[in-house]
């Protein structure tokens, strides 16, 4: 009824045929786990990746904000401010950096609503005065610099 083999009865192919099969067995477990373990490191790399780059966004807004920042904050001169704003490329510089940042925040309603400042509009820069555009671009960049540090 039951097949009983002893290891000294094993002829030179059935022997042949188990050895193969043990092999083979080592084989497709060698071939999982090297698969399963390439999966994770690919996995990795790209979480570091995006790591990386949504560091190097945040960096290059953030340049983008102090450079401003710092040129808008020396200009006494209302008029001259409104016009480096609009049409000295503030405006146009500032809209382009927080666009390519914009995929990368995590709150992207609030970063949407702090971002006002690269598209004020006359009546909004205007909006405490023409004495206080200075003030209102500032402290607009300020909000936006401290919230983008944070994500």
């Amino acid at each position: 009824m039951f097949c009983c083999i002893s290891l000294f009865d094993i002829s030179s192919p059935l022997a042949t045929i188990i050895a193969a099969c043990i092999a083979s067995g080592f084989v497709v477990a060698g071939w999982i786990t090297t698969h399963a373990l390439t999966l994770k490191r690919e996995r990795e790399a790209r979480a570091h990746a995006d790591r990386r780059e949504k560091e190097a966004r945040r960096a290059e807004l953030l340049a983008t904000l102090h450079f401003w920042l710092q040129t808008l904050v020396v200009e006494t001169e209302p008029n001259k401010l409104k016009q480096l704003y609009y049409f000295g490329g503030a405006m146009k510089e500032l809209s382009a950096a927080a666009a390519r940042f914009r995929g990368w925040a995590n709150d992207i309603a609030r970063f949407d609503e702090l971002n006002s400042v690269s598209n004020m509009n006359p009546q909004s820069l205007d909006a405490r005065g023409a004495e206080a555009r200075r003030d209102t671009v500032c402290d607009a960049l300020h909000t936006f610099i401290k919230f983008i540090r944070d994500a």
